[in-house]
């Protein structure tokens, strides 16, 4: 529980998930945007934003799982972090 309670996660799209024999992607994702926020299993995202750098990214990313007034996730200056990409 300590280690989930120590993890903050985000997902971000530039394209939205088809399922299996739909035909179509679930939504569209205008180009030049990227959808954030959006969860594993097709969840749509929490809000789109203009398609960045990767620092932008991880910046927004960043800002939101830390936003004091969520209470997701609490850190303090100089504390360690680790951060993991994948592809989904």
């Amino acid at each position: 529980r300590e280690a989930a309670a120590a993890v903050g996660t985000m997902g971000v799209a530039t394209a939205a998930h088809t399922l299996p024999g739909a035909g179509a992607p679930a939504r569209v994702i205008p180009a030049g945007e990227m959808e954030m926020g959006l969860g594993i299993h097709g969840e749509p995202g929490a809000f789109n934003a203009p398609t960045a750098t990767v620092d932008v990214v991880v910046a927004q990313i960043l800002s939101k799982i830390t936003d004091p007034t969520t209470g997701y996730m609490t850190l303090a200056p100089k504390d360690k972090v680790a951060v993991m990409v994948n592809g989904l």
